[in-house]
């Protein structure tokens, strides 16, 4: 591959490292604030649980990108990026009532685990890369 396409290419890696969190942190408290949402497309009452789950499924493998240009050490990075994704999801579900939405443990719980999934296969892929089986 030419110098300068190699170039070009950690160029653009880097500038998504450091846009994708704000981006997903911005449009994930859009949406849990806007009290105006139209109802999920299925009539299924635990759909709206894993939109949760989903949205901090992304919101957590953003932060570790956006995380690890700035800490490097994954014993920082990632207790870091699972802390703050955390501590968003409890804010916005507190917040929810003044905006004419109602708080629910249930979604803060699932923002959680949606976390929580992406921290242990970011672990595990860590340890596995590290370490390959021989």
């Amino acid at each position: 591959m030419p110098q300068i396409q190699l170039q070009q290419l950690m160029f653009v890696k880097k500038t998504v490292s450091y846009i994708l969190f704000p981006i997903c942190t911005v449009i994930i408290t859009a949406l849990s604030l806007y009290p105006g949402l139209p109802e999920p497309p299925v009539d299924w009452d635990f759909f709206d649980k894993i939109e949760h789950t989903a949205a901090y499924l992304v919101l957590a493998a953003a932060g570790i990108l956006f995380f690890k240009k700035i800490f490097q050490k994954p014993a920082i990075y990632f207790p870091v990026n699972a802390v703050i994704c955390m501590l968003l999801g409890g804010i916005i579900e507190l917040i929810q009532p003044l905006t004419g939405r109602h708080a629910d443990i249930l979604d803060f719980l699932m923002n959680t685990a949606g976390v929580i999934i992406v921290i242990l296969a970011g672990i595990i892929a860590r340890l596995i890369i590290k370490n390959p089986a021989r």
